[in-house]
């Protein structure tokens, strides 16, 4: 403005492209657009498009900021009519800086899409799930909610056949995210909002515009919206409402259920509930035993301060008359033997199996006892046990707390023992604890000393596992964290087997007797006897165990050498081998039927990948630890097996047994490995013709394989 002269400006600034995207429109006039749209793996956060307006009469702006693109760190893209997802990591905690897309779309086009939330907790006002309709992510025009903390509505509908939703996360803690199941529903519907508990629901349907009612049950209070409408963006209006117990209420039926006020909320404070004569008080989360009144009158108070609360109480009561005792009820984990109160009469009560009585006796009787009727005692009370010996010839262990969760800071030891001369199996019907942070160990013997089978932790355990002694033993242990279901192990004790075996024309058996799996016998393999020994061929040595696990080592006429130790090695068994060593430590590696190696100077290195020719392999894991392998530098000449070549390099003396972090040991052998003897009481190797030593079938149940999730033969 100069002299009075207004200066307009017809025409907004260029608005730029975000990083990681593109900008369509180069009109910045009055009324143009500008679209914006990201590259694969971002996604966009701000307006898709944005619109040059006048502003102020004589200015120009663009009616939103420029958007960002930000990569996506986790999501997928998902297909009707239904599933469920959840927020990374779930139920632990998701990782900060996270920015998650999932995109859902309905297998039919006349369909819109329904998620509701089984589980919903977010760093509130920090972390967010933002829900938009359609498919184009980010903008801003199709949001549907923002949630945020732990509140959540009951349901969310789309108004397409798809859905979008964007989990941000900031640099700081987080929580345990969410796990959302969605379905297809018809158009210009709500979806199902549900019944609340203790209530009841009354309406016609969920289309657009129906209206539903809610009562609750006789003796609970209602809170919230009685009445809610499906809207025509497909919302209700409101969530479905709560039925609470209230503070006082009077009770004549003959038998019901008295709650704490809001079970199973939470209570609130300054509670005082009257009641009258005090029969016994009660806090804690201790479960009072049964009592009874003495008249036909029977009052409770409950009283709350101002500080924390719990979930609360759930108390069924019943009347009775004056010559017999009240229902004593059915334990949890157990079976309850009679059914008459009267006085004078007795009930039995005996523990499932895997459960223990840990209160009361096995039987009480109705008795009269100071002018009252009564039992003689508490109902028992059956409970899984932290830990145990067991010499039973089967049952089964259960985690503390089963079937509900374990408790935290828990040292379990079980120890399973079979009569002499057999082994003990075990198989696991269930099996989940806290990833990473609660273990089972499972050692082959008596004590927490025996060599070690497996440690297991979250869902991954095996079918089931063998001891080669008459023990096992098992040790649980958990955090003072979050807590899982736990497991159920069935047990049984199995006689030891006896294999026999036979060679082919032109072989003989190194050993005569038949073998019998026990850690003082060797294994039986199928020697070629060649007279002179050449380079590359095998003449006879004897086999040892290592522990109580067998060594296997052979294959073909080339000579390799698995890792072994406390635990039974992935025995490389198919067209080819290799045998590789790093000074005193040594692994095979064995992808199909070719062998591959990982090798950096003289140092291992994890997860590297090597590639065999015609070939490129990722390497395996073997059990839950990756298996390492290393080359001197010295030594990395190729050696031909078969039609194929794999990396053969054996120091010139090596002899001992050396251990790779804490679960595995290895054996190197000098190239002639015909000519090595037994290490100590541990370890020797042998050579066998190939057909011979497949002929061993790796998932006998005696050689403990299965703790190895990958195996060849």
């Amino acid at each position: 403005n100069e002299g009075g002269i207004k200066q307009v400006s017809n025409y907004c600034p260029d608005p730029g492209e975000p990083e990681n995207g593109k900008r369509s429109g180069s009109d910045f006039s009055i009324g143009a657009t500008a679209q914006f749209t990201c590259d694969e793996d971002h996604v966009l956060q701000g307006s898709k498009t944005i619109t040059c307006q006048r502003v102020a009469e004589v200015f120009a702006a663009w009616s939103d900021h420029r958007p960002v693109c930000k990569v996506k760190t986790c999501g997928s893209t998902l297909h009707g009519p239904s599933g469920t997802f959840t927020s990374p990591n779930f139920p632990i905690q998701y990782e900060s800086n996270s920015h998650c897309v999932w995109v859902i779309t309905a297998g039919d086009p006349n369909k819109v899409i329904q998620i509701n939330f089984e589980e919903f907790d977010l760093e509130i006002g920090y972390d967010s799930l933002t829900i938009g309709d359609g498919g184009e992510v980010g903008d801003s025009r199709t949001i549907i909610q923002v949630l945020t903390g732990s509140f959540v509505p009951d349901l969310i509908v789309s108004m397409s056949h798809q859905m979008w939703l964007h989990l941000q996360s900031d640099e700081s803690v987080g929580s345990i995210g969410f796990k959302i199941n969605y379905k297809e529903i018809d158009k210009e519907s709500c979806g199902d909002p549900g019944t609340p508990l203790y209530g009841f629901q009354e309406g016609s349907g969920f289309l657009n515009g129906n209206v539903l009612r809610f009562e609750c049950q006789f003796g609970f209070e209602l809170i919230g919206e009685r009445m809610i409408t499906c809207q025509n963006n497909n919302q209700w209006s409101a969530n479905i409402p709560i039925c609470i117990f209230p503070c006082f209420s009077n009770f004549t039926a003959a038998m019901g259920t008295v709650l704490s006020p809001d079970y199973p909320e939470g209570y609130g404070n300054n509670l005082n509930c009257m009641g009258s004569s005090i029969l016994g008080r009660y806090s804690g989360a201790e479960v009072p035993s049964h009592f009874s009144s003495n008249t036909n009158i029977l009052q409770l108070e409950f009283q709350a301060d101002h500080s924390m609360s719990g979930r609360g109480f759930n108390i069924t009561y019943s009347t009775f008359g004056h010559n017999e005792c009240p229902d004593p009820g059915v334990p949890l984990n157990a079976r309850r033997f009679g059914d008459s109160f009267q006085l004078g009469s007795s009930v039995s009560v005996v523990c499932e199996e895997g459960f223990i009585k840990t209160q009361g006796t096995d039987t009480i009787t109705c008795q009269l006892e100071g002018g009252k009727v009564m039992w003689s005692g508490p109902i028992p009370k059956c409970e899984a046990p932290c830990g145990g010996h067991y010499s039973a010839p089967s049952g089964v262990i259960l985690s503390p707390g089963w079937p509900g969760y374990y408790k935290d800071s828990l040292s379990c030891e079980w120890v399973i023992e079979a009569t002499p001369g057999r082994s003990v199996k075990i198989s696991f019907d269930r099996f989940q604890t806290e990833l990473s942070y609660d273990f089972l160990e499972v050692h082959d013997g008596p004590n927490l000393l025996s060599p070690l089978i497996g440690s297991f932790n979250g869902t991954q355990a095996p079918q089931f596992l063998f001891s080669s002694s008459n023990f096992i033993y098992l040790l649980f242990i958990t955090d003072n964290s979050r807590s899982n279901s736990g497991f159920k192990i069935f047990y049984e004790s199995e006689a030891t087997t006896i294999l026999s075996f036979q060679c082919d024309k032109g072989y003989r058996l190194s050993h005569e007797e038949p073998l019998e799996w026990l850690s003082s016998h060797s294994l039986h393999l199928c020697v070629y006897w060649i007279g002179e020994r050449k380079r590359g061929e095998c003449a006879e040595i004897v086999v040892g165990c290592i522990g109580t696990h067998a060594a296997v080592v052979c294959i073909g006429t080339h000579a390799a050498v698995v890792c072994i130790g406390t635990h039974a090695a992935v025995v490389c068994i198919g067209t080819h081998a290799a045998v590789v060593c790093i000074g005193t430590h040594a692994a095979v590696v064995c992808i199909g039927n070719h062998a591959a190696v990982v090798c950096i100077g003289t140092h291992a290195v994890w997860n590297t990948v090597v590639c065999v020719p015609e070939t490129a392999v990722q390497l395996e894991p073997i059990g839950t630890h990756a298996a390492v392998v290393c080359v001197p530098e010295t030594a990395v000449q190729l050696e031909p097996i078969g039609t194929h070549a794999a990396v053969v390099c054996v120091p010139e003396i090596t002899a001992q047994l050396e251990p790779i972090g804490t679960h595995a040991a290895v054996v190197c052998v000098p190239e002639t490995a015909a000519q090595l003897e037994p290490i100590g009481t541990h370890a020797a190797v042998v050579c066998v013709p190939e057909t011979a030593a497949l002929n061993w079938n790796p998932l006998e149940p005696m050689l403990q394989w299965s703790v190895f999730q990958r195996q060849q033969l």
